[in-house]
């Protein structure tokens, strides 16, 4: 089968994802639509450990070009407590587009050369890991997180109880339009395990 350019890199991507994931992340395409990946994160320690939220990166279709639109992070599990994310689910992607926009540096001009291609897969899963942890949480200016405390780690915990409340009864239907084959299945119970074991052992 021939697929385009583009499609066959995020097809690359996506298979050199499954050897180098954000531990805890877990990323598939949707089947009718590779611009459209299914996600799931496994939050290990922080403020919202022991929560399992769903997520979407919608791709731009001129996903790769130098002038490529900017890539889309929707959660589809209710986060309200989150600074960084919008009553619709939008994750604030400003602090990685901004690091992506600045000028070439001389340290690391390779570096920035690719990240004027695009914004890689893998660089948006390692984002989205980093959100749910203090450092992003604190840099959100305003948010409750800097404001109070303890209030927030009251809404983060609900917020934490409903993922898991919400949980379908099998992995596979933790992706709202891909069914798992055996395999993928089988990764996502591992997830689920080893989630289970590192949110009991961490403080």
């Amino acid at each position: 089968m021939f697929w385009p350019l583009i499609e066959q890199e995020i097809r690359v991507e996506l298979a050199n994802l499954g050897s180098h994931n954000p531990s805890g992340v877990y990323v598939i395409a949707n089947h009718d639509n590779l611009y459209l990946l299914d996600g799931v994160i496994f939050v290990h320690s922080g403020p919202y450990k022991g929560g399992i939220f769903h997520f979407q990166i919608h791709l731009p279709d001129d996903y790769g070009s130098v002038d490529s639109a900017a890539p889309r992070v929707k959660f589809k599990s209710h986060i309200p407590s989150h600074p960084r994310i919008d009553a619709s689910g939008d994750l604030d992607l400003t602090l990685l587009l901004s690091k992506h926009q600045t000028g070439p540096s001389i340290d690391d001009p390779i570096d920035w050369l690719q990240s004027k291609k695009r914004i890689y897969i893998h660089t948006l899963c390692k984002f989205i890991k980093a959100s749910f942890k203090s450092d992003l949480l604190n840099a959100a200016p305003g948010s409750l997180y800097t404001i109070d405390r303890d209030r927030f780690e009251t809404l983060a915990k609900a917020d934490v109880e409903a993922s898991i409340a919400a949980l379908p009864e099998s992995p596979s239907d933790l992706f709202q339009f891909n069914a798992l084959d055996e395999q993928q299945c089988k990764q996502l119970e591992e997830l689920l395990a080893a989630h289970e074991n590192l949110t009991s052992m961490a403080p």
